[in-house]
């Protein structure tokens, strides 16, 4: 059935499909369930178990756990499963991991050309002058520096 889902979501996104099979995997290893065993529980003990697993990883990225409610909502329709209540999550539309990024240097720009191989060259070349990006520009992680 794993096999089924997987293969509907690819038919839309190969990239979706295979995150939310990751996901999906994942919280089954966390909980201790099964895909199977997920999909035949009542619905209040599912919904009891996903916000119990928003509590216990409250520090990860609220997109993250949004990410993964996603993916568990996703399977438990194809299981003709549907949660009845909206599960709150702090942070949603925070993104960490870009918090820190701004706008790369002409210096740190010249050195990430001369330190990179010529395809990637190319690649960086294309994202700062050639407009690839939404923004028209190369963002530079600050940590990364």
């Amino acid at each position: 059935m794993v096999n089924r889902w997987y293969n509907n979501i690819s038919r839309g996104s190969e990239i979706t499909a295979d995150v939310y099979l990751r996901r999906l995997g994942n919280f089954c290893l966390v909980t201790s369930q099964t895909p199977a065993t997920l999909a035949s529980m009542p619905v209040k003990e599912i919904e009891a178990l996903l916000m119990d697993y928003v509590t216990d990883h409250k520090n990860y990225a609220g997109s993250y756990l949004h990410s993964t409610l996603k993916s568990i909502r996703s399977w438990l329709l194809a299981n003709d499963v549907e949660l009845r209540h909206k599960l709150k999550i702090k942070g949603v539309d925070d993104t960490p991991t870009l918090r820190n990024e701004r706008i790369p240097s002409k210096e740190e720009l010249r050195r990430i050309l001369l330190s990179a191989r010529k395809q990637s060259r190319i690649a960086v070349a294309l994202m700062a002058f050639g407009g690839v990006l939404s923004h028209s520009r190369v963002r530079f992680n600050e940590r990364t520096s």
